[in-house]
């Protein structure tokens, strides 16, 4: 979110996990980005504690005059959570971009990628979600 100095987006840390998560520390570092030095830190003035993660997606969805578009880079958890608790919040969502699935081999197992094996229940609940 900070390789661009001129946006400053709204960010909130993810809320307490409701499942065993697998991670990808292994890959990624803990950080998601260790071993990189071309993007600066995080800019943590930018995060927001007003509110938990899910009621900040759904105001920040149903306050936006045009339909939202969703990037998932990683599991589905959250979108899952939001779309089942605030169900209201899809009349507003144009599309969800997922970076997730593959062709031929997976990365974490022969057949499956690491977003969707990490939570194979989300992904269900989004692809079945009824978004605008």
């Amino acid at each position: 979110m900070s390789a661009d100095s001129n946006t400053k987006i709204p960010i909130w840390l993810d809320c307490d996990p409701v499942r065993n998560r697998e991670d990808a520390a292994h890959i990624h570092g803990e950080t998601g980005l260790d071993g990189s030095d071309i993007l600066p830190g995080p800019d943590v003035s930018l995060l927001e504690d007003k509110k938990n993660c899910f009621e900040a997606m759904r105001d920040a969805i149903l306050s936006s005059p045009q339909p939202v578009v969703l990037a998932a880079v990683g599991p589905l958890t959250n979108i899952a959570i939001l779309v089942m608790t605030y169900p209201e919040v899809t009349s507003n969502v144009r599309e969800v971009l997922i970076m997730g699935g593959g062709i031929g081999t997976g990365n974490i197992t022969p057949v499956a990628e690491f977003n969707i094996y990490a939570d194979p229940e989300a992904l269900q609940v989004v692809l079945q979600a009824e978004f605008k």
